[in-house]
């Protein structure tokens, strides 16, 4: 048995300008009702014990195992926002710090009177492998009022994606197109329409543009730190987890390679000694 990383995102794409509600987008636009949700997350419990270790608990959009320049991940360069922003397990008492400010902001007393918000996804609600089930049941439970809007193929991403933009909170996702951070950080500057609506931060876009300008790969990378960390704090999505994968292989196959991104598994070398 043979189990990688397969880089890619799970993640909860929210914020969207309210679809013409202006009491909606200003729920959506409050960081801090992005952190109510965050923190009431227990991504660590979900991998462990629906997805059984399958995953890799998310608390910023790139992936650990991610490359950024030889011999160095990720994970090594940005050890300060792991954890940071986005919590590995459920903190209650940061949450119920957060939805207060989240009442404040809003002006009322009671989440009963914050909108109802539409959750969009192309995952089964009832396969409870998935990380829809899980979110609803957050939501609920955190009291806010949620409808469920499933849509799958084509139907999905019309509604999703740029000009639509018809949601109010998505399960989305990000799979990696090359080894390298701005895979994942790209489709969120202000000239992107990869995931339909973009963070429209002009200092994030200023970073990623910085860090592509320079051939330093130390500064590059530091560069890439500061915008990880701006979205983190800020931005429009919040991670759930990275994807992992195994595939079984007869003791005979040899050089079976994989990959964190584009395709999981390359045949290329495979040599059967049988």
């Amino acid at each position: 048995l043979i189990r990688y990383n397969k880089g890619g995102l799970r993640e909860i794409t929210h914020r969207q300008r309210g679809q013409g509600d202006a009491t909606k987008a200003k729920l959506l636009s409050d960081p801090n009702f992005a952190k109510w949700i965050s923190y009431s997350i227990d991504r660590q419990g979900f991998v462990d014990k629906v997805l059984e270790g399958n995953g890799i608990a998310a608390t910023v959009q790139t992936p650990a195992a991610t490359t950024v320049y030889p011999g160095t991940t990720w994970g090594e360069v940005d050890q300060e926002n792991q954890g940071k922003y986005n919590p590995v397990s459920a903190d209650p008492t940061k949450a119920d710090e957060f939805k207060a400010k989240v009442l404040a902001d809003m002006g009322v007393s009671s989440v009963d009177q914050l909108p109802a918000l539409g959750l969009l996804t192309s995952e089964d609600p009832q396969n409870t492998k998935l990380v829809t089930p899980y979110v609803l049941s957050v939501l609920n439970n955190l009291g806010l009022k949620v409808t469920l809007n499933q849509q799958t193929g084509n139907q999905y991403w019309n509604t999703l994606l740029y000009p639509a933009l018809g949601y109010d909170i998505a399960i989305a996702g990000w799979g990696p197109d090359y080894d390298d951070p701005y895979t994942y950080m790209q489709y969120w500057q202000s000239s992107s329409q990869d995931m339909g609506t973009t963070f429209n931060n002009k200092d994030y876009d200023a970073l990623l543009q910085k860090a592509n300008a320079t051939t330093d790969l130390k500064a590059r990378a530091a560069l890439l730190v500061q915008a990880e960390a701006l979205f983190s704090d800020i931005g429009t999505s919040t991670p759930l987890l990275h994807y992992k994968g195994e595939v079984a292989v007869q003791p005979w196959v040899k050089n079976m390679l994989t990959s964190s991104f584009g395709v999981s598994l390359n045949y290329i070398w495979v040599d059967i000694q049988k």
